[in-house]
């Protein structure tokens, strides 16, 4: 009877520490990405490198504000405002997803393994907000 408890107790933390994980994915987060050419993120141009992309959800909203920083956060490269939004399909992977802009790449997605939920990136040719509305209507 004891190790039936154990295991039931095991069990509740599991779930209870990915729950945790996925509230905080949903309000906020950050993640190292390295940049092999030249990329727009957040209308600023950016040197192949690694940095540290962090977001942030804003009560009440939609709206999230994203920074692109140094690995050590000593400097700031770029900050913009994004958008939650859902796809019809799972994400499979952790990423970020780039779109052709008028200069070259532009980051336009921050994705989620498992998720179908996604922030789409302000870039220079439309707000995430307007693409999220134009998604919508073509969907």
């Amino acid at each position: 009877m004891m190790v039936l408890k154990r295991a039931a107790l095991a069990v509740v933390a599991v779930l209870g520490f990915a729950f945790v994980a996925m509230a905080a994915g949903k309000s906020g987060g950050v993640r190292v990405i390295h940049l092999t050419e030249p990329t727009t993120v957040l209308g600023q141009k950016v040197e192949p490198g690694a940095y540290r992309l962090a977001w942030s959800k804003q009560s009440g909203s939609d709206a999230v504000d994203i920074s692109l920083k140094s690995e050590n956060q000593s400097k700031t490269y770029a900050t913009g405002k994004g958008v939650w939004s859902q796809t019809k399909t799972t994400n499979e992977y952790d990423g970020i997803r780039y779109e052709q802009g008028s200069g070259g790449d532009e980051l336009s997605q921050i994705t989620f393994a498992g998720s179908n939920q996604t922030i789409l990136v302000d870039t220079t040719s439309m707000s995430a907000t307007d693409r999220r509305a134009k998604e919508a209507r073509t969907n």
